[in-house]
This record gives C-alpha cells, structure tokens and sequence, in this order.
C-alpha cells in the first residue's frame, strides 16, 4: 500500500520540479581565478589543512609541517619534529592543533592515520583509518617493485578503526 502512495507523489515532484527547476540554459558557469606559488621546502607533499580563522594553510612535507598564508602564498613558518606528517586539523576555540605523525605515534591511535577533522563543538579530533592484514605473496616471476615508489602490495583490510580523541 504505502508503494502505490509513493509512486504518484514522486512522480507529481519530479514533475513539478522539472516545470519550475532550473534548466540548463539557466545554470550559471562559475570562473575561478587559479595562482600558483613555488613554497620550494624539502620532504614530499601530502595533504593540506586550513586554519579558518587565520587563513593559514598548513602543508604536510613528511618530516615537518610547512605554514603558508594562503591569500599570499609567502610561508611564514616550519613546524618541525613531524615524522610521518599526513594531516592536521584545528580546534580554534580550544587553541588546539593536530597532525597525524605515523612515524612516532606521539598520542598513540592506529599506525598510519593520515586523516584527521575536528568536530568545532565539542573539539574532539576524529580519525578514520583501516587496518590490514599481511599482504600477498608476489606472484611466481612478478618483478619487484621499484624502490621508493609507492607504498607497495597491501593485504586484505582486517579492521576499520575510528578514533575518537575527546577535548
């Protein structure tokens, strides 16, 4: 019963919408204005976080944490002592940052979280990563892989670990 009440309602919005909805002619193109600033710093590239209030945009280069003025591009500062530097995220109020460090494990969640966001409310910091098994044997006459490329054969995921750091 409740299908038959569904279909026509549906159908009557998806009517009313394409009658009244905004067409394609209609839609308005966006244009974005693109710079590009050469920051040079040694490490790789990894992931990059904004500081809201202060439009700082942190960049994770592996061992440290370089900070940018994001309306400039000029860096005006170098967070050191990272290792294994993924994400951060902020809690402004709390006066509060946090990076994922795997290579220390300085507040010890699961080994290699990259990704990090904090709730602005209650500033706890939350982490999603898998964990995985032992990967698979290479095949009978696989090359191996090239070193220092890539991060190489992963096992099957065992578990999928949500961490909460509570403020």
């Amino acid at each position: 019963m409740t299908r038959r009440v569904t279909t026509p309602i549906l159908l009557a919005l998806t009517w009313l919408f394409g009658l009244f909805g905004p067409t394609a002619a209609q839609a308005q193109t966006q244009t974005f204005k693109v710079e590009k600033f050469d920051i040079k710093g040694d490490g790789g590239t990894d992931y990059v976080a904004v500081e809201s209030t202060s439009g700082r945009v942190f960049v994770s280069r592996g061992t440290h944490m370089m900070v940018v003025e994001g309306a400039t591009g000029k860096v005006v500062g170098d967070i050191l002592n990272t290792p294994g530097v993924h994400g951060a995220a902020f809690s402004v109020k709390a006066n509060h940052g946090f990076t994922t460090n795997s290579g220390d494990q300085t507040v010890p969640t699961v080994a290699g979280a990259k990704t990090i966001a904090v709730d602005p409310k209650t500033h706890n910091a939350y982490l999603f990563q898998p964990e995985r098994g032992p990967a698979p044997p290479p095949a009978a006459g696989a090359p191996a892989p090239a070193p220092g490329r890539g991060r190489g054969p992963q096992g099957p995921i065992v578990a999928s670990w949500f961490v909460v750091i509570r403020q």
